[in-house]
């Protein structure tokens, strides 16, 4: 009961009302500081993770443009990309060669 009494009386004086109040201004301020410090940590990965998936899509963009060279290689040889040059041996075995047109 007396502890409900101590509480009641602070909660109730103008001078308790000043020190409450400046109590909490600094737990407030301090849990603000606490939470923009989460946010920088987070916004940094945010940012570290954007430029990784940058620099992923970049990558996959050049090889897209190497797959687009050879399929436009193949298109202009009818499909071939490399000769073909098999030939037979005097025992009559079969022998494979390709050799590249790029």
């Amino acid at each position: 009961m007396l502890e409900d009494y101590l509480k009641a009386v602070s909660l109730l004086t103008v001078l308790g009302d000043s020190k409450v109040l400046e109590k909490r201004i600094e737990e407030l301020t301090e849990k603000g500081k606490e939470e923009n410090y989460i946010i920088k940590g987070k916004l940094s990965e945010k940012d570290e993770e954007i430029r990784s998936m940058k620099e992923e899509l970049s990558s996959m963009r050049s090889e897209m443009k190497d797959v687009l060279e050879v399929l436009k290689i193949a298109k202009s040889k009818n499909g071939m990309i490399v000769k073909d040059r098999t030939t037979l041996d005097e025992d009559r075995n079969i022998s494979f060669c390709e050799v590249p047109t790029l």
